[in-house]
């Protein structure tokens, strides 16, 4: 295996990129630097003509050979969920969007 590898193999095992979720010192979503720190995020929206909405997301690891099935274990492949929910719309809204480790 040659070095460049072995040390890019070397740093992602030292990240702990299991842990979706804020790391510590980001306290709000103004702190936020990457995609999972969007993990189980939840804001109410409550504006003049836009009441009672709820925007939630989630994100799990995916396969690389389809998106839409999620993996147990780590993936160079992020999927973020957003659903939007409110008693003025019948069914929620969802998005999803994958992020690899390339993605700009």
């Amino acid at each position: 295996m040659n070095k460049l590898l072995t040390g890019v193999l070397y740093l992602l095992s030292s990240l702990n990129i299991d842990a979706f979720g804020p790391d510590a010192d980001e306290f709000s979503v103004n702190d936020f630097d990457d995609i999972d720190d969007y993990q189980n995020y939840s804001k109410g929206i409550s504006l003049p003509h836009v009441e009672d909405y709820n925007v939630s997301s989630t994100v799990e690891y995916v396969t690389a050979s389809d998106p839409d099935m999620t993996s147990s274990s780590q993936t160079y492949f992020k999927r973020i969920s957003v659903r939007v929910t409110s008693p003025y719309i019948s069914h929620p809204v969802r998005l999803a969007f994958v992020f690899t480790l390339h993605s700009k």
